[in-house]
């Protein structure tokens, strides 16, 4: 996923520009600044299920394999 991508995504998933400029920060280590016009996107719904079900898959995912290095 690219940088534009990754913050379209995040401005679907949370209305607050910081939370997005701090995970752009952690994902691409890079200084961020963002500006957010009238047209920017705007909070979905259906954006923030995804996220949702993409973090529990990950958890998850994590899980077993914490299990099978035991």
């Amino acid at each position: 996923m690219g940088l534009c991508d990754f913050v379209r995504s995040g401005l679907e998933v949370s209305d607050d520009p910081e939370k997005v400029c701090n995970e752009v920060v952690d994902t691409y280590n890079i200084s961020v600044i963002l500006i957010c016009f009238p047209n920017a996107p705007k909070v979905s719904a259906e954006a923030g299920k995804k996220e949702a079900e993409l973090d529990k898959y990950l958890e998850c995912r994590v899980e077993e394999i914490i299990k099978n290095i035991n």
